[in-house]
């Protein structure tokens, strides 16, 4: 649902008070420079500064004091380091004040105050030796207009003495005592309402610039005091407005699926779309916007929003004269298409969550489509062809956050795909098993399987395919319905979603969900499932039931016999569909292969006998060499002990005796140049068929000239390569019209010698498992 204009108007101006990341501190090492620093009653001091120079150093300085209250005192056990007053220390070298000018504006960006002008003035020199320290203090404001403190850390040999900054139950910490940087310039800095403390120097001494940064003062913007950025207003308006939002949602009857898509200000790659890299003032608001989302026990994700629009493309070439156009030199005139869809699901905790694509509509968007359109990430332009005029696809990039309430999560990824509607399942389940004994987080998952279910779309076969055909992978919802251990769920599962959906594969987890609902029931839920089995269907219910054989309990498996028996029935019924006619009878293999192992499991030797001579008939549906003797050896490779059941056996023996009949007589040469001529069904009344067939069942002719066109030569080629006739051809490029020569061949006879040979070798392989 799209959020009103009133609350979009306060949304949008909440938003853009938050001007500035939540940065509270930052460092960075500036570039090498000799400042010529000279310190009164001591001269010039040599970088970098060894324990030798901080000992000399600390007879020109004094004890440095801490406010405590209205008083400054003196006290070392709060402060511990050598001052020196701004008035004692000189820096000679002409370019300090551009250098340090730089790096206050390198400050002022990574803290986020933007365009604002910030001064630098020289607050005191400090000396840290070995056991100098400084407890948990804040600096407060030493000036009007001071905004933060910045510490330059002149080339030093130290250890420890480390920089904590804290603000807003967060904890940075700044080490200047890496050996590698012993003779850089080292700069920290931090808003000067952030309590910070100096750690124990633990060896070496240290020497280092305190700078106030205050804001400049000018005539129409007098100084004021900023303070770290923490946005507890902000975000407390924000919860307001979502909370505003859900419930205006909810009191309407624009359905269950309420969403608000909140971009931010920036694009990001798939990879680099991480809470921790947004830029700017990017992360602060998003921030702001999970911990308002989450106060308003709302879901919020940040995700990567992609907008594509398609249409016309406009220039001035009017497709005859004058240069064609490129990319760079059109524009995009009526759009006849587009799409708006999130992806790279992350939570505030940079957990990403599994939910795929995402189709959302563009009332959705705080902003509308125009608030995404401000700069083209990419674009695809395809010029004239034909008649088609010039075409324009263009891309648009943000990354945003999306907002919808806890209690429609369900619904909401229901409707998204059903990707997503599966990955919330799978997240609300695995809440339910790392804390199994709270019932809330059972009933959301059982809510969340329900929502799942209503949801599941019906793909049904498309009346060509026969057999259908068992998928490699099985699909996740059985498995995570059986965990739940709910028979009512288990039960909608195979009466409704496995008659539903063609291609739903339960796989492994068919018997957990017979379990589950108890032997009996699952029979009878199987049952009613399988008079509504389709030959499409057949190879996955017939996997399906055995897995239920597999673990159904004796007792049951009379029933389970019955089911089996249906299953059979649906696989012996004569088709009018020829083989391979739209893939017809593409999976027979696996649909007997699974029954048989069902009928091992349930040891229903009657049944198979009754199926082994269905299958024995000159009229049952079943190829031997392409379907019965590789199912029988696969089977047999499978189940080590499958060859020693006598129905199976008597089954491999059948085959074993057909394959001997027909590799009894070997094929033979033929004896002169009579070939099979074209089949009755593509033959026709056209003369040049009727000229090749008479030239292929001709037993003395070898050669044949057809001066033919070029079409009536390519029809010909293409019969000869539809049914294999025993003839080669090439076109003579001679006289009008040209011709094509053919040359008869032994092809036939070849491929009769291969078969031959390949039906040999199975034969081999059936005696020897029938050995064992």
């Amino acid at each position: 649902m799209s959020i009103s204009t009133a609350l979009a108007k306060r949304l949008t101006r909440c938003l853009q008070s938050i001007d500035r990341p939540l940065t509270f501190c930052t460092e960075l090492v500036g570039p090498s420079i000799v400042p010529g620093l000279r310190i009164d009653r001591h001269g010039p001091v040599a970088l970098p500064v060894t324990s030798a120079t901080g000992k000399k150093l600390a007879a020109a300085g004094k004890p440095a004091p801490y406010g405590r209250g209205t008083r400054t005192v003196v006290d070392q056990g709060v402060r511990r380091v050598t001052m020196f007053p701004p008035k004692s220390c000189h820096i000679d070298h002409p370019g300090w004040a551009d250098w340090l000018a730089a790096r206050v504006d390198e400050v002022r960006d990574r803290l986020g105050l933007g365009e604002r002008t910030l001064n630098a003035h020289l607050h005191q020199l400090l000396l840290y030796q070995k056991g100098d320290f400084f407890l948990p203090h804040q600096d407060g404001e030493k000036a009007d207009g001071m905004v933060a403190t910045m510490a330059v850390v002149l080339p030093s040999q130290c250890r420890g003495g480390d920089v904590v900054v804290r603000h807003g139950g967060q904890e940075q910490r700044f080490a200047f005592d890496q050996p590698a940087r012993a003779f850089d310039f080292q700069v920290a800095a931090w808003y000067a309402d952030c309590e910070h403390e100096i750690e124990v120097l633990a060896a070496g001494c240290r020497l280092v610039l305190i700078y106030n940064l205050v804001l400049k003062r000018t005539r129409s913007s007098p100084a004021i005091s900023i303070s770290a950025p923490h946005f507890g207003n902000e975000i407390t308006e924000l919860t307001k407005i979502i909370g505003r939002w859900v419930q205006s949602a909810q009191a309407s009857d624009q359905g269950p699926a309420q969403r608000l898509v909140i971009p931010l200000e920036h694009a990001y790659s798939q990879r680099g779309l991480r809470l921790q890299r947004l830029k700017g003032q990017d992360e602060a608001r998003a921030r702001a916007l999970f911990s308002a989302a989450r106060t308003a026990d709302c879901r919020a994700y940040l995700v990567h929003l992609t907008y594509q629009e398609m249409g016309e493309a406009i220039s001035d070439y009017d497709g005859y004269y004058g240069d064609e156009p490129d990319e760079a030199s059109v524009e995009m005139g009526d759009v006849f298409d587009w799409n708006l869809s999130a992806e790279q699901w992350t939570d505030s905790n940079g957990k990403r969550a599994h939910f795929g694509t995402i189709t959302l509509c563009d009332e959705e968007i705080l902003g509308g489509v125009a608030e995404l359109k401000r700069e083209v990430s990419e674009q695809d332009f395809e010029g004239y062809t034909g008649n088609a005029g010039m075409e324009l696809t263009r891309w648009y990039h943000r990354a945003a956050l999306v907002i919808w309430p806890a209690n429609q999560h369900a619904a909401v990824l229901c409707q998204g795909s059903l990707s997503a509607g599966l990955a919330g399942l799978e997240e609300a389940v695995a809440r339910y098993q790392r804390r199994p004994r709270l019932t809330d987080l059972q009933d959301e998952a059982i809510a969340f399987a329900n929502a799942v279910m209503d949801a599941w779309p019906e793909h049904k076969g498309d009346g060509y395919g026969f057999l259908g055909q068992a998928a490699d992978e099985n699909g996740p919802l059985a498995g995570l319905i059986a965990t739940l251990g709910q028979p009512d769920l288990a039960r909608r599962y195979v009466t409704e979603i496995l008659a539903r959906d063609d291609q739903e594969q339960p796989g492994a987890a068919s018997a957990d969900l017979a379990t589950c609902m108890g032997w009996s029931a699952a029979l009878d839920a199987t049952a009613k499932l399988f008079a509504q089995t389709t030959r499409y269907r057949l190879a996955r219910d017939a996997q399906f039931l055995t897995h239920l054989c597999r673990r159904c309990p004796k007792q049951y498996h009379s029933a389970a016999q019955g089911l089996v028996q249906s299953l059979i029935e649906i696989l012996l019924k004569p088709t009018t569909k020829k083989p391979g006619h739209y893939g017809g009878k593409r999976d027979q293999g696996g649909v007997l292969q699974s029954l048989i192992s069902a009928m091992h499991q349930l040891d229903a030797q009657d049944l198979m006998l009754h199926l082994v001579r269905r299958m024995a008939k000159p009229q049952a549906p079943f190829d031997l060499v392409q379907t019965l003797v590789p199912t029988a050896l696969k089977l047999a490779k499978q189940r080590k002990r499958l060859p020693a059941w006598p129905p199976f056996r008597k089954w491999l023996e059948d085959c074993r005796d057909a394959v001997a009949r027909r590799i009894a007589q070997a094929p033979q040469p033929p004896n002169d140049w009579a070939r099979p001529g074209i089949s009755s069904m593509d033959r026709g009344n056209d003369t040049h068929y009727r000229l090749l067939d008479t030239f292929l069942r001709d037993p003395h002719q070898k050669d044949a000239r057809f001066p033919l066109r070029e079409n009536l030569r390519q029809d010909l080629q293409g019969i000869i390569a539809c049914q294999q006739l025993d003839v080669t051809y090439v076109t003579e490029r001679k006289g009008r019209p040209h011709s094509l020569v053919c040359t008869k061949t032994d092809g036939s006879y070849r491929r009769a010698c291969a078969q031959h040979q390949h039906e040999t070798e199975l034969h081999q392989r059936l005696v020897r498992i029938m050995r064992y």
